[in-house]
Parts: C-alpha cells; sequence; structure tokens
C-alpha cells in the first residue's frame, strides 16, 4: 500500500508563482526565523499536519495539490 506523500517541489512552485518569498512564507507559518520553513520545503524536516494546513490556506490550494502518490512497481524475482 502507498500514501501520499508531501510534493515539496510543487509547494515551492506553488509559492514562487504566487510571489511569497521564503521570509514572507516563514512569517505567515509562524516561524520565528526563514529558516524553520526553509528547512521543511527542501526536505531536510517533514512538514506536520498543520503546517500542511496553513500551506494550503496561505497558498489557497487544496490538500490534493500539494501531495502526490508514489509510484510503486512490482520487482520480479
Amino acid at each position: 500500500m502507498t500514501f501520499p506523500e508531501v510534493n515539496t517541489n510543487r509547494i515551492k512552485e506553488i509559492r514562487k508563482q504566487k510571489g511569497i518569498s521564503i521570509e514572507q512564507m516563514s512569517n505567515k507559518m509562524g516561524f520565528n526565523s526563514y529558516q524553520g520553513y526553509y528547512k521543511k520545503e527542501v526536505g531536510l524536516r517533514q512538514f506536520s499536519a498543520n503546517d500542511i494546513s496553513k500551506i494550503c490556506l496561505i497558498l489557497d490550494v487544496n490538500y490534493e495539490d500539494i501531495f502526490f502518490t508514489p509510484i510503486v512497481t512490482e520487482k520480479e524475482t
């Protein structure tokens, strides 16, 4: 079974399209410095459920817009 994963590249793409900087996004999400958000967007840390909710509100997107389902193929043995 596979579960949807956060698509950090898509989040970054949408954020940039909307003209929101890393610093602005960090501020809107309540981080004390830009690094709190930056580390999550580049994949060094995971987004929490609260983070995902905030991102959807700030970027005005649906949950499905920032997730992808990894493709898993069966390996022949």
